[in-house]
């Protein structure tokens, strides 16, 4: 049985490394990048250069946490509120 052959390109590892240094997540560099989440998995696998560059760039980032809300039904489905949490600056 033959596979389809990869949509990697060789420029995702620089891509990923600045989004994800820019706080993405991994379901919001699939998006960007127009796969599904499971794929970034995958190419870290196969490509040990996106999986430095997923390394770094989440290195670089820090330690952004995303949380999300779910407002009361009285207000209009799908809404919600987003609070980012930034560690405290080290001394």
């Amino acid at each position: 049985m033959k596979t389809r052959p990869s949509t990697f390109k060789p420029d995702y590892v620089r891509q990923a490394r600045e989004r994800y240094a820019r706080g993405f997540t991994d379901r919001e560099l699939a998006e960007a990048l127009g796969v599904a989440r499971v794929t970034i998995f995958r190419w870290c696998a196969a490509y040990p250069e996106f999986a430095e560059a997923r390394r770094a760039g989440k290195s670089a980032a820090g330690d952004r946490v995303t949380i999300r809300i779910t407002l009361p039904r009285t207000m209009m489905p799908g809404t919600g509120v987003t609070v980012h949490l930034v560690p405290a600056a080290r001394p």
